[in-house]
């Protein structure tokens, strides 16, 4: 059964967006019409987002990226430290761990999305890109043999 109904939710957005705009010349006599204007801006995006990810299973992941790395550029986070989106991706493994031990699958699922979208930030403040280090990866592991032990793979050579 769908949640909502694709079409309404895009006329509410693009209805809000008509609000925020008209705002933006009406607000002036208010003390705070920069931080409430932001605010009500803010509301659009995530909605936006919101909307975005309800739809996620209509992309592919070529478009989810670079949809990713242009909301870095968006909000100037591409020339921002990595160290501090290394940090962030800290914060989401921790998340998913929790997610994970508590077998709450909305946040573990929520936590591998996070830590993919900090991942493809981090690269792109390096300007690396994402998809040739995932292709690195599997290129290294896709012959690799191991044994598991105690439900974690060990690869052949670390056996010795």
């Amino acid at each position: 059964m769908e949640l909502f109904n694709k079409k309404e939710f895009v006329s509410f957005i693009n209805q809000a967006q008509q609000i925020v705009e008209s705002y933006s010349d009406d607000f002036d006599w208010m003390e705070d019409s920069e931080t409430l204007l932001q605010q009500y801006k803010d509301t659009v995006d995530m909605m936006r987002t919101m909307y975005l990810a309800l739809t996620m299973d209509e992309l592919k992941p070529k478009e989810t990226t670079e949809l990713i790395k242009q909301w870095f550029y968006d909000r100037k986070l591409n020339d921002a430290d990595p160290f501090r989106q290394l940090a962030k991706l800290q914060e989401e493994s921790g998340e998913l761990a929790a997610g994970i031990i508590r077998k709450d699958d909305l946040k573990t699922k929520d936590s591998v999305g996070d830590i993919t979208v900090v991942l493809i930030g981090i690269c792109t403040q390096l300007n690396i890109d994402y998809k040739e280090c995932v292709e690195m990866a599997y290129n290294e592991i896709k012959d690799r043999k191991g044994e598991l032990i105690d439900g974690v793979f060990v690869k052949e050579e670390d056996l010795k």
